[in-house]
């Protein structure tokens, strides 16, 4: 009798083991929240909804490899300072701030009032020094603005899905980077056809 239960506590605490097949799956939570920059109550929120691959084992919240765009670094389990390396060096180099600008991972506030606002602002003044030293030079920046605008557009959107504040900051800063392109836009046009007229007229 105590042999058989013996057998059935070794199988069950083999099936709660954290193998080294399981962590090619899965990695643990607090080493996917420093990787993204997310809280661990936020994603095991995502989780729950279905927004995000997760899985507990062992009273431990763990997120698919998956998740983590490729991620290839080694885990050790209940060492904090090794996790702790391991998500700095999966952080994207600095000459990736792009990428992290349109998949969102640079904060809400950083893409809207920095890349957005001053980014924008920068533009402007950069178009009205070219109008003063060369009227040719308008469209050429007036054309990456727009296609920087587009950028951040996609940035904004997709950074709301990690703010954490309140929703109707997310919905006011969509609505105003939409707004402010659709401006610029419409200008870019009008430009662009004072340009084609112009070189007809030639």
């Amino acid at each position: 009798m105590n042999e058989s239960h013996d057998n059935q506590l070794a199988q069950q605490n083999a099936s709660q083991e954290i193998s080294d097949d399981f962590l090619q799956k899965y990695v643990p939570i607090e080493l996917y929240a420093a990787t993204k920059n997310i809280s661990e109550e936020k994603i095991i929120e995502m989780i729950r909804e279905g927004s995000c691959v997760g899985y507990t084992k062992n009273n431990q919240w763990f997120v698919g490899r998956n998740e983590l765009d490729g991620f290839k670094g080694s885990i050790s389990l209940g060492n904090p300072q090794q996790k702790k390396k391991n998500a700095d060096n999966t952080k994207s180099p600095s000459n990736n701030s792009l990428l992290k600008l349109l998949r969102g991972e640079l904060g809400l506030a950083n893409t809207f009032w920095m890349f957005g606002v001053l980014g924008g602002t920068l533009f402007f003044f950069l178009i009205l020094t070219m109008a003063m030293i060369d009227e040719d030079l308008i469209m050429f920046f007036f054309s990456i603005w727009v296609v920087y605008q587009f950028i951040i557009n996609i940035g904004v959107i997709r950074s709301c899905k990690y703010y954490e504040g309140e929703k109707v900051w997310t919905a006011l800063a969509i609505i105003v980077s939409l707004g402010f392109s659709a401006l610029i836009g419409f200008i870019w046009l009008i430009f662009l056809s004072l340009s084609i007229n112009g070189y007809a007229s030639n």
